[in-house]
């Protein structure tokens, strides 16, 4: 059983807060659609700001990644990535080798028929589709042993990048010819985590366990921005000004890069992890020890919150509605924008 994954991955976190390939093994192989497990919830109607949980049904490890994907809104569970349809509808997908997966990270390009995952246990990262069909490549070992991905970037062409905290390495799978290439993050035990791509195609991402925030340039160089001692960074995104904004968790801090590199830094409370775009254009921010969502204003400062009663550890939007998982508390909830 690996349902303990997610709390090993942010224990440290949580201490000083107080609180494949197929089965066969073998890279970029295919597994055959699997029936899913199907699941009719009831669908309430339509409340604006109102808050609706679920509680999955018990997997390998607890709700982790989300995202927006084809045909609904897709959470990783463990050996399972689940979509809840707009009918309420709960499918699991099983991912090969689910008894020992942890599918951790999410993500959709918005417009392919599959999303993007890592399974950090099995060391692999993947597709799947809406009938199930999954594709992984399995990442080389490192010096501190078998890869364990987390973010993920789709492109440009046929690039996906991911961090690889396990062995403090960024890496790069071509599609086309399914060859993996690694190199050594910044800093030394960093641990790269959040991964963004900007505007003008350069890769940032978090070094949480070194408190920084890194950029990859285009010819492969990197700068660092450091921050307070045992900030923790964790998540980022464009935001709508086009500025890296990130979450700085044990800091209780909301941080910005603009295009000139300058830094900047706004308190907030709460512990804030998760971080995402809303489908307003406001930027949505996952509380974690408050267990709250918020809006942003542009500034950074909060604008308004809700109150979950299972807690919030990461974030997505939807069409209408902002997501949120809690690795801790293993549920899946949903926040109504527009009806």
């Amino acid at each position: 059983m690996n349902r303990s994954w997610n709390r090993q991955l942010l224990a440290g976190t949580a201490l000083v807060l107080a609180c494949t390939a197929c089965s066969s093994g073998s890279p970029g192989a295919s597994s055959p659609a699997t029936s899913p497990t199907a699941t009719l919830t009831t669908t309430p109607a339509c409340v604006v700001d109102q808050v609706t949980t679920d509680i999955p049904p018990v997997g390998v490890d607890t709700a982790f990644g989300i995202t927006q994907g084809p045909g609904g809104t897709w959470y990783a569970h463990g050996g399972t990535i689940n979509r809840i349809a707009d009918d309420g509808k709960l499918e699991e997908f099983p991912i090969p080798d689910a008894a020992t997966a942890s599918a951790g990270w999410l993500t959709w390009d918005g417009s392919s028929s599959s999303i993007w995952f890592s399974d950090r246990t099995n060391g692999r990262i993947g597709t799947i589709d809406g009938d199930g069909v999954v594709e992984e490549f399995q990442i080389p070992d490192g010096p501190n042993g078998p890869g364990g991905p987390a973010g993920i970037v789709i492109g440009p062409g046929n690039q996906v990048w991911f961090t690889e905290p396990m062995n403090n390495r960024i890496g790069v799978l071509n599609t086309a010819t399914k060859a993996i290439t690694m190199r050594d993050a910044p800093s030394a035990g960093g641990g790269p985590l959040g991964l963004v791509r900007a505007s003008d195609g350069n890769l940032w991402f978090t070094e949480r366990e070194v408190g920084k925030v890194a950029r990859m340039n285009h010819d492969g160089s990197f700068d660092e921005w450091e921050l307070d001692p045992g900030a923790s960074p964790n998540r980022l995104i464009v935001g709508p000004d086009g500025a890296i904004w990130f979450t700085e968790l044990q800091a209780n801090k909301l941080g910005r890069i603009d295009s000139a590199g300058q830094l900047s830094e706004v308190a907030l409370d709460g512990g804030p992890v998760g971080l995402t775009l809303g489908p307003d254009g406001s930027m949505y921010v996952a509380l974690w020890t408050a267990n709250q969502v918020a809006r942003l204003k542009d500034d950074g400062s909060i604008d308004k919150t809700w109150d979950l009663p299972h807690g919030a550890l990461l974030v997505a939007a939807g069409p209408d509605s902002i997501w949120a998982t809690n690795a801790f508390d293993d549920s899946v909830a949903r926040i109504r924008l527009s009806c």
